[in-house]
């Protein structure tokens, strides 16, 4: 940034900058502050980066058997806890990988339920609440059709999915009566416009 100057104007520039500060500095020796400014940020930078190279291994070392003695302490507490965590996760791994033709058909048998499970978790996930149940969204789109309200397409043609009429972003609900039937291309389209197809059919 600065290359004009040596190394030792940036070196005293940094130095008088911590004694009267980068304004006077910058003053007096007829340089941009914030090519000052830039010089303690590297600096600091530098000095942060090689101390932690330095201090490292020597922080480990200091600290190993307090370490060690905390770890064992945790474990030893949480014994139990942790022990049916691993079992319980092993065994749940361990089903899936054995009834994952199980797994995959019943999600593609069950596509409308896992909707609705994605729009609840979402909504809950930005603390906007709502939900709707697998009949709601399965009377919804037959209160229209089986269709897109966009282009029309209906279920036979393209997969629909549940669209936030007020998007999640927004503070929009998963209550059924923000949601409405679109494909996945228009869905993708009107993204996280409120009011989209109202502005579409003007």
């Amino acid at each position: 940034m600065a290359t004009k100057y040596s190394e030792s104007i940036k070196e005293n520039a940094i130095q008088m900058a911590g004694l009267i500060g980068s304004r006077k500095i910058a003053k007096l020796l007829d340089i941009p502050r914030s090519t000052i400014r830039y010089w303690i940020n590297d600096n600091h930078k530098r000095q942060v980066n090689g101390w932690s190279r330095v201090n490292k291994y020597k922080y480990k070392e200091r600290y190993k058997e307090r370490n060690r003695a905390y770890a064992k302490e945790y474990y030893l507490k949480h014994k139990d806890e942790s022990e049916f965590k691993i079992k319980n996760n092993m065994r749940s791994a361990k089903w899936r990988k054995t009834n994952i033709n199980y797994l995959t058909n019943y999600q593609k048998n069950n596509k409308d339920k896992f909707k609705t499970y994605k729009a609840k978790y979402r909504a809950r996930k930005k603390q906007n609440g709502g939900g709707f149940t697998e009949r709601e969204w399965i009377d919804l789109k037959n209160a229209f059709a089986n269709s897109c309200l966009l282009c029309g397409k209906t279920e036979l043609e393209v997969q629909l999915v549940p669209d936030h009429i007020v998007p999640i972003s927004f503070g929009g609900s998963s209550n059924i009566n923000n949601i409405q039937p679109l494909c996945k291309r228009c869905n993708s389209i009107k993204s996280n416009r409120e009011n989209f197809i109202d502005v579409i059919n003007l």
